[in-house]
């Protein structure tokens, strides 16, 4: 449990951290919502903005991670 903590503490795992969500967002919208279109993160006629504001949010995230180190 020491160990997870002090991980957790680290500013490099958690920027890692961060950069993996946003990117992991980033990857799923164009893949997933935008060129198969298996899902989308909300269903109805706002369906493409809200996984527009989710890849924006994944870009935030990369870029928080990137510049905040």
């Amino acid at each position: 449990m020491k160990k997870i903590i002090k991980m957790l503490k680290n500013r490099e795992f958690r920027s890692g951290f961060v950069f993996a969500a946003g990117a992991l967002l980033v990857l799923d919208n164009i893949i997933f919502h935008w060129l198969l279109s298996w899902h989308h993160v909300i269903e109805g006629p706002r369906a493409y903005q809200a996984d527009f504001l989710t890849f924006v949010f994944g870009l935030v995230l990369i870029a928080y991670s990137l510049f905040k180190k």
